[in-house]
């Protein structure tokens, strides 16, 4: 919210917080005894700005058309409409689209991920054998943010899923 409002932000408190954050997710899922556990994507923003800071080649949006509980309140669209014409920020109505090539960026990102996770998972030793880090699935991504720059969807979706290989195949490092 603090980033969407154009205001600084407090990287160290930042940090600090998702530390603690995923810390406890870890240790909540080991006291009621999960086998395999996840971070819970507790290190991550919206999925909408996750993706635009780990991929490049997203930028602007689109308007995904309103589904029915908002088409039935009418009401709640200019309300919507309202909110989100005064954002700088990206959400579910209006998600970001591919506009040009798109590669893998930020590889620091996902390896602090991993490493937080890790360590989350070190303080429970050998408890924890098994561990799981979701990854979007490009079909997700090809379904909820659109593209104007490849000639066609099959295109589009070999572009993410290669883009997002790299995660993959990081986070296959855990075992």
């Amino acid at each position: 919210m603090v980033k969407a409002l154009g205001k600084e932000i407090d990287t160290l408190k930042l940090g600090s917080e998702i530390t603690a954050v995923t810390l406890s997710v870890v240790n909540k899922q080991a006291n009621v005894d999960i086998d395999i556990p996840s971070n819970r994507e507790s290190s991550r923003e919206a999925f909408f700005l996750y993706m635009q800071n780990r991929v490049t080649g997203f930028a602007k949006t689109w308007s995904r058309p309103a589904g029915n509980e908002l088409l039935n309140y009418p009401e709640s669209i200019s309300a919507l409409e309202e909110i989100l014409n005064k954002k700088i920020a990206t959400g579910n109505f209006k998600p970001p689209m591919a506009i040009g090539e798109l590669n893998y960026g930020d590889i620091n990102a996902n390896e602090d991920e991993i490493n937080l996770f890790l360590k989350a998972l070190k303080v429970h030793g050998n408890r924890l054998k098994d561990a799981l880090i979701k990854k979007p699935l490009p079909i997700m991504i090809v379904r909820a943010m659109k593209h104007k720059f490849y000639p066609n969807e099959d295109k589009y979706f070999s572009a993410v899923a290669e883009a997002l290989a790299y995660e993959y195949k990081s986070t296959f490092l855990l075992d």
